[in-house]
């Protein structure tokens, strides 16, 4: 279901999901990892940013009881600076609990995007088919505007590639994974290497045989 800030969210667990369609890849790997670490960060966000409400609320009540008991007795300037100073410790704490819970939030967004970028990879990845932002967006079920802002962050990976077709059209689509390649040893050649040394001697051998 849709929300507001994950995006998209499980009806039943309120974790952060992406809608799974037709042809649109699983939430594995890579996307799940940061789908769970959006709903991590979000939940702790959420209880920090609300402490922080507390605390702030806490806070001014303080300082304003505070102020109006001093106004009356007039003590004297330690107790004031004692009664004082508890108030100003209360709202530093409150900017503390401000900054985590924003830090938070913002690393959630920053999941959320990881994401959704490694969803659209996957998603073009399954059929090597170039799509254009539009298609895209009704896959992983985003705004235009949003998807936008994926591709254009995407299009600097080298996974990710891009081009304008005659009729104007901007269509996206990724590059085949490169080949892993296992650091040979001392007397380990590389196949290519060991392909073209045999070819060379099959070749010496046959001039060999011709020779009267």
């Amino acid at each position: 279901m849709p929300h507001p800030t994950l995006l998209h969210r499980c009806s039943v667990c309120g974790k952060p999901r992406i809608p799974a369609g037709p042809r649109s890849a699983d939430s594995s790997g890579e996307t799940a990892t940061q789908l769970r670490s959006a709903g991590q960060s979000h939940r702790v966000g959420t209880a920090v940013k609300y402490a922080g409400h507390v605390m702030l609320a806490a806070s001014l009540a303080y300082l304003t009881l505070a102020t109006i008991i001093l106004l009356i007795l007039m003590p004297g300037a330690w107790v004031t600076g004692i009664s004082l100073g508890i108030g100003f410790l209360m709202v530093l704490f409150w900017l503390f609990l401000r900054g985590q819970g924003n830090r938070a939030l913002t690393e959630r967004d920053r999941a959320l995007e990881r994401a959704y970028s490694q969803a659209i990879l996957a998603t073009l990845r399954l059929d090597s088919v170039e799509r254009s932002a539009e298609a895209i967006t009704q896959l992983v079920h985003l705004p235009l505007e949003r998807t936008e802002s994926l591709l254009m962050s995407l299009n600097a990976n080298d996974r990710m590639t891009s081009r304008v077709t005659d009729e104007g059209e901007l269509l996206f689509g990724v590059t085949e994974p490169h080949r892993l390649r296992v650091e040979a040893g001392p007397n380990v050649l590389p196949e290519d290497v060991i392909e073209a040394e045999f070819d060379e001697a099959l070749e010496k051998n046959r001039s060999t045989h011709r020779q009267p």
